[in-house]
């Protein structure tokens, strides 16, 4: 585990350095706070409501403050003679990629430009992790969350990633022209049907700990002559495209998150 220099932070009394954005969840097809309180399943009774709020702040406090890498798998490949093969593969993207990413550094800034990419071709992967720095300024992606008015306190429910377009916490990518692939996880998304060429999935899913909302999205330009399989639960997905033009394959999974100690 990598090992952080100790630190005190005063804040601003939220266990962040910045106030924390408020989102409605209830308009969203799925969502969840870090403690797994998600439209599907939620604690019963005032007691179990608490604890799994406060579970979701240390949860929040624990990703803001001390994630350090994304790990997984990422394979990316094309073979189509008589040009060379073209290969590409990627395990995890850290936040060393951020010279300001060391958890004291997050006093005054999250992370920003965070990605592991690589190509070979027009064959390409990627490891990323949700940026939002903007010109120096705290850019918290943290939110609030509430089922109902944000207006209500009683309607708040815990902690989760901000929504809206690209507010991931993590996103891996592949793409060699015929194919790609993506998973990335969320704390809130409205679903798209599958379309001719493009697939997608969604689950809650528990990952070390914390709970998410996971998508698997996959495309095959000729799906007729090639497969898709995609599993959000486990947080992988596949696709191959084998026509007598080539063959281009993507492959992925999302397996652990990494956090700094003290």
């Amino acid at each position: 585990m990598p090992e952080a220099e100790k630190f005190n932070a005063l804040g601003v009394g939220n266990g962040f350095p910045a106030c924390i954005t408020k989102v409605n969840v209830s308009t969203y097809d799925k969502w969840t706070t870090f403690s797994g309180w998600s439209k599907d399943n939620g604690p019963v009774g005032d007691a179990a409501k608490a604890e799994s709020i406060a579970k979701s702040l240390r949860l929040a406090m624990k990703i803001y403050w001390n994630l350090y890498s994304v790990n997984g798998t990422l394979t990316a490949t094309t073979v189509d003679p008589p040009d060379p093969d073209e290969s590409v593969t990627l395990s995890s993207v850290n936040v060393l990629a951020d010279p300001k990413a060391e958890p004291q550094s997050r006093v005054c800034h999250w992370l920003d430009d965070v990605e592991s990419s690589d190509s070979d071709g027009g064959t390409s992967c990627a490891f990323e992790i949700f940026s939002r720095s903007s010109g120096g300024k705290i850019q918290i992606p943290i939110a609030r969350l509430y089922q109902g008015s944000t207006s209500v306190e009683s309607n708040f429910i815990g902690y989760g990633m901000l929504g809206g377009l690209d507010s991931r916490l993590t996103r891996i990518s592949t793409n060699t022209g015929s194919t790609q692939i993506q998973i990335s996880l969320w704390s809130m998304l409205n679903e798209r049907l599958d379309d001719s060429d493009e697939f997608r999935d969604y689950a809650y899913v528990d990952l070390d700990g914390i709970y998410f909302v996971a998508y698997c999205y996959a495309r095959n330009n000729d799906i007729e002559s090639g497969s898709v399989s995609l599993d959000a639960t486990t947080l992988s997905a596949y696709t191959l495209y084998d026509s007598t033009f080539g063959r281009q394959e993507s492959e992925g999974q999302i397996t652990s998150l990494t956090f700094y100690t003290y």
